[in-house]
Parts: C-alpha cells; sequence; structure tokens
C-alpha cells in the first residue's frame, strides 16, 4: 500500500528516528518547512525531493508515495 507523499515523509522520517527539525537540518531547509511538507502544504523542489530520497536510501528507509497534485 502506497501513501501520499506527507504521510510517506512523516513515516519515513520517524523510522530514522529524527525530529522535523533534525531533518530540515538534514537537508538544510527550515523545521516550518519540513512541517509543510508533513502538512500537506507544500511540495519540495526537485533539489530537495532528490536530497530526501538520497537521505532516505542511504539509511535503506524505504520512501515509497503516490505521486499528488499540489
Amino acid at each position: 500500500m502506497h501513501m501520499d507523499f506527507p504521510t510517506a515523509l512523516r513515516a519515513a522520517r520517524e523510522q530514522l528516528g529524527m525530529t522535523q527539525a533534525e531533518l530540515g537540518k538534514e537537508l538544510h531547509v527550515s523545521f516550518s518547512t519540513i512541517n509543510r511538507y508533513e502538512n500537506g502544504h507544500h511540495m519540495p523542489t526537485p533539489i530537495i525531493l532528490d536530497a530526501i530520497n538520497a537521505l532516505f536510501k542511504k539509511n535503506k528507509i524505504p520512501f515509497v508515495y503516490d505521486e499528488m497534485e499540489v
């Protein structure tokens, strides 16, 4: 079963054991940006999305989600 992007991001972040602030620091964005992603208010830019995918892949955390329109 696939999840939407906000749900998948939250699940992967929690599986990695990071707070929103820690993930933001790792990706060089603010805590509030991560919060907006996880609440479905914004989608990351392609560059940030690539960084998110790379981080979870490096840590062997599954990150699969259904595409959604914003």
